[in-house]
């Protein structure tokens, strides 16, 4: 029997395999260790930063803010509800997590730390980061140019 040769088949089938394992082990990773996320959203407008930070079940006292130099930092810790002692079960679907997190972000321009305000409401943390008056644009004031006084001299 003759085969005839086709030199990318065998590549697009390693391919194929490989990216089923890529998708396998991205979407449940065999090692069993997830990392908790805080997802944010950072926005700039005319007066400074907005940030959101989705913080679904965390209660005020659970979340930390601070600040260093241009460095604001969300820190928190999910508790889950303890199992009862004794209690066995058989996991089917284990995503819920328990452990803490961290975020930084650090601003491209001077800020103004003593302004910041903080609001949480529905799981969302917003911070309003002001910028420093010393990043805030200023108008300089042009003066008009100084008009010849007339002098005794040339009579004008």
């Amino acid at each position: 029997m003759i085969v005839r040769y086709r030199p990318f088949s065998d590549v697009l089938r390693r391919r194929s395999a490989f990216d089923r394992l890529v998708a396998r082990s991205v979407a449940q990773p065999a090692w069993g260790v997830r990392s908790l996320v805080a997802p944010m959203n950072l926005t700039e407008n005319e007066k400074g930063f907005e940030v959101r930070v989705q913080l679904p079940g965390l209660k005020p006292e659970d979340i930390e803010v601070t600040v260093l130099e241009n460095t604001l930092t969300v820190k928190g810790q999910y508790h889950t509800s303890q199992e009862q002692q004794g209690e066995q079960k058989q996991w089917l679907v284990r995503e819920i997590s328990s452990g803490s997190f961290q975020r930084s972000v650090t601003f491209p321009k001077t800020v103004d730390f003593e302004k910041i305000a903080t609001n949480y409401e529905n799981g969302v943390l917003s911070i309003t980061v002001p910028f420093s008056e010393a990043s805030q644009p200023k108008r300089i004031r042009i003066a008009p140019q100084e008009s010849e006084q007339p002098t005794a001299e040339t009579g004008k």
